[in-house]
Parts: structure tokens; sequence; C-alpha cells
């Protein structure tokens, strides 16, 4: 019995200090990771593609993209991929992010953003941003005129941003088509902009591996709030880099610490059963 009691002890002292963290970053190397993606497949970044600008003043600078949904439930977890203009990384300047899905509107010559289903604000809690990997890329300001709205080899660092376990997540329905769009607000000054990175289509699963997947990103004009297609120099459409994920709780520290006591007691209750069967039997 002591030899059992050690054992689950030693269980109990492993859950504790190894639990894994609450707030865990998406790793596409990961097979849990991947097995909680609830869209067509992740977008991952392009590492000498194009970033969009996304920051915004007074009006909504936003891009948006769309996925299609492969398992009806809640979506928990959104993470994309950014640059900063000319590398000049602020993460303290970010005031707020924020994120809407919409429905997909089929009318006119081309697929966009429909009626707003879901909208949150994220504070500088409210997600995390983390550096991710590097390559020559390009910015893209879409609302200037060409051909400044277009710079090739202007900065070489990507980030990965994480918003996790959204309270009162938006439900999505499995084969729906859906649009995540995204911009950020400055918490004060003028500073140089983030953008949200384009997709590498290369690293697409067969058989879409190469190919545009659905319909063109789009961003929302700011002197018409149209949703326009979004396109590199040479026309050819672009996706933006992001993963739609369900991932469940996992228990904190502090639970995985409950979870060891309750082990702990319950071998404990188990000696002293045992001990007063021998008592009585002697």
């Amino acid at each position: 019995m002591r030899l059992l009691i050690s054992i689950l002890m030693t269980i109990a002292l492993v859950i504790c200090y190894t639990a894994p963290p609450a707030l865990a970053d998406w790793d596409p190397d990961n097979p849990v990771d991947l097995a909680n993606v609830k869209m067509h497949f992740p977008q991952l970044p392009d590492p000498n593609g194009w970033d969009v600008e996304i920051l915004s003043w007074d009006i909504q600078h936003e891009i948006a993209d769309d996925w299609l949904c492969t398992e009806t439930g809640s979506v928990t977890d959104i993470h994309f991929w950014t640059s900063w203009y000319a590398d000049d990384v602020a993460l303290n300047l970010i005031d707020s992010m924020v994120v809407t899905i919409y429905a997909n509107d089929l009318t006119g010559l081309y697929s966009k953003p429909g009626v707003q289903l879901w909208t949150r604000t994220f504070g500088r809690d409210g997600y995390t941003m983390i550096p991710y990997g590097t390559g020559l890329q390009g910015w893209c300001d879409p609302q200037q005129d060409p051909p400044w709205n277009f710079e090739p080899g202007n900065h070489n660092l990507f980030q990965q941003v994480n918003i996790k376990y959204i309270q009162d997540p938006f439900i999505q329905q499995e084969g729906e088509v859906y649009w995540v769009g995204i911009y950020v607000y400055w918490l004060e000054g003028v500073h140089n902009p983030v953008g949200w990175k384009t997709a590498d289509v290369d690293q697409y699963p067969v058989p879409y591996t190469g190919i545009h997947y659905m319909d063109d990103a789009v961003y929302r004009d700011l002197q018409t709030y149209e949703w326009l297609e979004l396109k590199d120099p040479g026309q050819v459409s672009l996706d933006l880099a992001f993963v739609i994920t369900n991932a469940e709780v996992i228990p904190t520290l502090n639970q995985w610490g409950l979870i060891a006591l309750v082990l702990v007691l319950l071998a404990a209750g188990t000696v002293f059963v045992l001990r007063r069967r021998r008592a009585r039997v002697v």
C-alpha cells in the first residue's frame, strides 16, 4: 500500500506541475491544435507575401476573408498573422482589436461580407501577439492610389495574434460560409501601422495547393463603405492568413492542483479503510 500511495502522490504532483498552460498559442505542428480547427483548413502566413493595413482612425479600416464551417459549434479562438510597416513594432500602442463575423453575401459580381452576425472588441488583455517568423514581405494599403498602395520589400518580421477562449462566442453552422473582418485602434499618437498578412496558397492541402480558396479577401472602402476585392499588383487574388478553432477549455494550474488534492485524499482514504479492515481481522 505504501507503494500505491507513493505512485498516486507522484502522479498528482506530475499533473500539478506539468499541466499545459491554459492560454496556449495555436501551433500548426500540434495534432491537438489541428484537431480543433473548425474551418476548411488553416490559411497559414506567406513569409514573402503582403501585409494589408488594418489600422483605423475615425472609420473602420477593415479587411475580411471568408471561411467554410466544417463543424457546428462555438468559435472560441481566432488566430491570425500580422506585420508592422517597416518592422516598426509597437504593441503597446494598440488600444483594441475589433473582430466581426458576417454572413456570406452572394449578390453582385463577387461574394462579400453581408449581414453582421457577431462582433467583439478585445482590449489589450484580450489577446496575445507573439513573434512567429521572418521573410522579405511587402506592404499594402488599398485605400491609397496606385502605385503607392503596394510597397515590395517593406519589412521582414511577422507575428501571430491569438484571441482565445472568447466569452459568448459565435455559434457557426456546418456547411455555412462566413466572413471574419478585423481592424485595430491606436492607443495614442501617430505610429507606423500594423497589417494583416496574406496566406501562403502553396501550403494549402491537395487539391487546393497553389490555388486561391473561395472568393477574394476584401477591404471596406473608406469613401463608399463598400466591400472591394483585394488583389496584388498582378491582379492575383489574395487570401488572408487566419484559422478558426474551437479549443476545449483545459484546467488551469489551480484546477490541476485541486485534482491532485482529490487524488491524494482518495489514496489516503483507501489506506485508512484497508488498515481498519486488517485491524478487525487481527
